[in-house]
């Protein structure tokens, strides 16, 4: 398609009437933003390097092969080889000869650190040093978990990422399969695998961002409209290629625009300041390749999306995230049914993440009743690594069963957002050492988000690339929580995971098979003999004393993992009991009983699957 299909108020159904966008019988619809490339020839025969020939001027961050997602010239560095600074970076020794002949329009610093992934292009290099983009390095130096001094620094992965002159660069990560683009040329380049010619496959290089925006306007929402057994791919976004690159704070955030107020010295805020916190109501979410907002009644059914270049759908999230450019007012939505594959991004980001998601104005702009069920999500986060299988921050109602995920570098459920800074009364202690509270109102109402259900689901070899992550994971006061059910296999991390500010979640009945934390309970810090009461320790080393993690309850669960983690103390009233090892993993029949229930019930053509 050259440009996205917009539907608003008018192409929805009127009155009573429904809409239904349908393939037909045998038929296997694609809206595709993609250009398939052909004319490929052997440039490079020693290195098996091929070329084609492409509009002049046109950029993209991903190209698919027969169906699979190729990795960009990429060139790993170990944390001894490089040096950063408040300008960018230094490579030191032999290794800086990498950046011989490089352009640095095509040059990206690409870091994976305890939980987050950050891609900042440069702007300028200078033998072996490289000055990077502002304001995207500010904004990822001034951070929380930052490139320069994150919170595991001996952890982080440290990639350089784009230049062709890297395809001919030996790396751990290996060189084959790897491509890159010279937009200004107007050509493209394959190092293609041991005897693969890419001239017989199909090479599809996206140029939309978008593909479908399904919005209301000022005259009102969007109502009852559906789509079943379409097929959307080829997109890329092309955000992180910006001066603002990809400032990540965590599961698919990041931070972009120039700072709010006076600068924060560098080496000064690695885990929040008050120039991280001034930005804090303004952070944004990738914008997904199927946007809805300002809609009512919408149903996406047995449908397929797959070889996308950032998220695929995104429910009632902020303005700056939508094509249409209004925000939230997501109410009775259903995706069920559907498979999620190939995705640089996570498969669904439902709400939103500033003032009016969680509190908002008016009720237009409420979300609202989300299910998500039946679905099939695997091999996401490509490229952006950190994003959730499924991630809800702020919505009133949400049924999460009966799905599949499996392969995910990050967690695959994750639900919540805040860390209570948005629950009544705030939070304390460090929230008023960076000024939290300048910029935003300690309110004394509740967030919208409440009455989750996630059930019978079955998580499989799930975040597999970050040490702070979960199976489940969850963020602030969540009333009306009940996670049960659900089957873990194979998780990196920790397994069930209520994280800062976390309160009301019930775990119970689910089975756990994890090598890590079973379960996992952060209040920020240790609990100190401070009353729980107290605010503020100035005694203490700088960290929370006031208990924020409170009112949960893990019963009943059966978990092969002997490890907990975090403060399960009655004090807290969160509480552990009635659980049961299994060691061995040999499940009791009541425990295979939910292994067999969980998962995805109907395939995406609608047949039943189990």
């Amino acid at each position: 398609m050259p440009k996205p299909l917009r539907f608003d108020p008018k192409d929805g159904g009127q009155g009573r009437a429904h809409v239904t966008w349908r393939a037909a019988a045998d038929a296997r619809p694609v809206i595709s933003g993609g250009q398939v490339v052909t004319g490929w020839r052997l440039t490079d025969k020693a290195e098996n390097i091929w070329s084609a020939d492409i509009p002049k001027d046109v950029d993209t961050r991903q190209l698919f092969m027969d169906g699979v997602m190729l990795q960009r010239a990429t060139v790993s560095i170990h944390r001894d080889e490089i040096a950063f600074d408040q300008d960018g970076f230094t490579l030191k020794g032999k290794i800086a000869e990498i950046l011989t002949g490089v352009s640095a329009d095509r040059l990206e610093l690409h870091v994976m650190a305890l939980w987050s992934s950050r891609n900042i292009p440069a702007r300028e290099i200078r033998g072996g040093r490289v000055l990077l983009q502002q304001p995207g390095w500010y904004n990822s130096y001034t951070n929380n978990d930052t490139v320069n001094k994150g919170h595991a620094p001996g952890d982080d992965r440290i990639n350089l990422v784009g230049p062709c002159a890297f395809l001919k660069v030996r790396s751990w990560l290996g060189s084959s399969d790897q491509w890159c683009i010279e937009p200004k040329q107007g050509r493209i380049y394959i190092k293609a695998g041991y005897k693969t010619d890419p001239s017989k496959s199909q090479i599809v290089m996206p140029r939309l961002g978008t593909l479908l925006s399904i919005s209301g306007d000022a005259s009102g929402p969007i109502r009852n409209l559906s789509f079943t057994g379409i097929r959307f791919s080829h997109t890329s976004w092309m955000g992180p290629s910006s001066a603002d690159g990809y400032a990540n704070i965590q599961t698919g955030v990041f931070i972009s625009g120039a700072p709010v107020g006076a600068l924060a010295p560098y080496g000064s805020c690695f885990s929040g300041c008050r120039s991280f916190e001034a930005k804090r109501e303004l952070w944004n979410s990738i914008p997904a390749a199927v946007q809805i907002s300002r809609a009512e009644n919408i149903s996406l059914k047995n449908n397929i999306f797959s070889q996308l270049g950032q998220v695929a759908l995104g429910i009632g999230n902020d303005g700056d995230a939508n094509l249409s450019g209004f925000d939230l007012g997501a109410k009775n939505i259903a995706v069920e049914g559907n498979h999620f594959a190939m995705l640089a991004g996570g498969a669904i980001i439902g709400g939103g993440l500033r003032a009016d998601a969680h509190h908002p104005s008016n009720d237009a702009l409420r979300n609202s009743n989300l299910v998500i069920r039946n679905n099939v999500i695997t091999d996401i986060g490509r490229d952006y690594r950190d994003n959730a299988g499924i991630f809800i921050s702020y919505f009133d109602g949400v049924t999460i069963q009966h799905n599949d995920i499996s392969d995910t570098p990050y967690s695959p459920i994750a639900v919540g957002w805040g860390w209570g800074h948005n629950d009544v009364g705030g939070t304390h202690g460090l929230a008023e050492e960076r000024g939290r509270y300048e910029y935003q109102p300690r309110y004394t109402e509740p967030t919208i988000m409440r009455n989750v259900i996630i059930a019978n689901n079955r998580l499989t070899d799930v975040t597999r690339d970050f040490l702070d992550g979960g199976g489940i994971y969850t963020l602030s006061s969540i009333p009306g929580t009940v996670i049960r059910e659900n089957y873990l296999q194979g998780v990196g991390g920790n397994a069930l995971y209520v994280d800062q500010g976390s309160r009301h979640i019930r775990f119970e009945r689910n089975v756990v098979d994890t090598q890590g934390y079973w379960l996992h309970g952060n209040n920020g810090s240790p609990v100190t003999e401070t009353t729980p009461g107290a605010i503020w320790d100035p005694r203490g080393s700088g960290e929370w004393t006031s208990p924020r993690t409170t009112d949960n309850v893990a019963i009943g669960n059966w978990h092969n993992a002997i490890r907990v983690r975090g403060d399960w103390i009655p004090e807290l009233r969160n509480i552990v009991r009635d659980n049961v090892l299994v060691a061995d993993k040999i499940w009791p029949a009541e425990a295979q009983r939910i292994i067999a229930k969980a998962g995805a019930t109907m395939s995406t053509d609608g047949s039943a699957a189990r």
